[in-house]
């Protein structure tokens, strides 16, 4: 307790403008992903840019907001009743707020798209950020992230024409999988059959509740080993994005709001050093970027150009709001 009011009294005597700071740098370097005050899933991918006049203090956050994608300012106080003491319901600069950064949300107000509370302990105090993320390509990445996803789905619907049995084409195509993994020498688990690996993981708890569409799991890395049917974690999620993810689509099981929230805030369980080495400037923060980079990748290799117009087509509310 007395080691938490140490810490309280310093936040409250940093300058506002320094909190600013180290929030910014924090985010940065964070896999920042949350529930608003208002209970949507909320990912900030980059903070923008800090604005040292007046105004929002974070211009151009980027922000998937229940994984539709966002770009606006952002304003950082200590309590939600400071955007009242600042007299910012005056000032039209701050009338098209996307998300205001509380550390003590006091009092009920919609002044923002959005309001986050923050834990005020987990801000290191002159925080420096390691790497500056650029905004330039998390549209088009969006765009080869969810052009993958839609492909594996396409290629499920291909196979169902001979296995019309939905688990035992989800097993096949499991199986499938694995054995491409294996053949790309990708960490394989040696120790495990394919077969065997595909029935455990179709069979294991936490997939069982998807595809009865009871519940995605909000962070497939906090799914402990039992619910997992014992498979290592990062295998698990591995078959669970490759797998079940267009298996869901394609019989479009459960809520389509919370897939496609889940899908766009799910955080990277490995970071690809790989791929840290080709694309430098790409953020590896959450499983989609890594997924949209692999797709382009593949793309690439295979001299194809992504078009927007055929992505859109499938299904354009996995990236627009209706």
């Amino acid at each position: 307790m007395k080691q938490q009011n140490i810490t309280k009294i310093k936040s409250d005597i940093i300058p506002e403008q320094q909190l600013q700071k180290n929030i910014h740098a924090f985010l940065i370097s964070n896999q920042f992903r949350c529930r608003s005050v208002d209970g949507n899933v909320i990912s900030i991918l980059n903070p923008g840019t800090i604005n040292r006049y007046e105004g929002p203090d974070f211009h151009n956050m980027a922000v998937l907001i229940n994984g539709a994608l966002h770009i606006g300012n952002g304003e950082f106080h200590r309590k939600s009743s400071d955007w009242f003491a600042h007299r910012h319901h005056h000032d039209k600069r701050y009338a098209n707020v996307l998300i205001h950064l509380v550390f003590q949300h006091d009092i009920k107000c919609h002044v923002s798209v959005e309001t986050i509370v923050l834990d005020q302990q987990m801000i290191p105090h002159n925080f420096q950020p390691q790497v500056v993320n650029s905004l330039h390509s998390l549209d088009d990445l969006q765009d080869y992230a969810l052009s993958r996803l839609l492909r594996k789905r396409d290629q499920m619907r291909d196979l169902q024409q001979s296995v019309p049995d939905p688990v035992q084409l989800l097993t096949l195509y499991s199986i499938l999988f694995l054995e491409r993994r294996k053949t790309l020498r990708l960490r394989y688990q040696s120790q495990w059959n394919n077969e065997v690996l595909a029935e455990a993981f179709i069979h294991s708890d936490c997939v069982q509740q998807c595809i009865k569409g009871i519940s995605i799991p909000f962070d497939i890395a906090n799914v402990n080993s039992v619910e997992r049917g014992g498979i290592p974690k990062h295998l698990f999620m591995e078959i669970f994005v490759n797998c079940l993810a267009p298996f869901i689509l394609l019989f479009g099981i459960g809520n389509p709001h919370d897939f496609k929230s889940w899908y766009w805030s799910q955080p990277r369980f490995t970071f690809y050093y790989s791929l840290s080495h080709t694309f430098p400037d790409i953020p590896q923060l959450f499983m989609w970027q890594q997924q949209g980079v692999l797709e382009w990748k593949k793309q690439q290799y295979h001299f194809h150009r992504l078009s927007k117009e055929a992505v859109y087509s499938y299904d354009v509310s996995l990236l627009k709001e209706q």
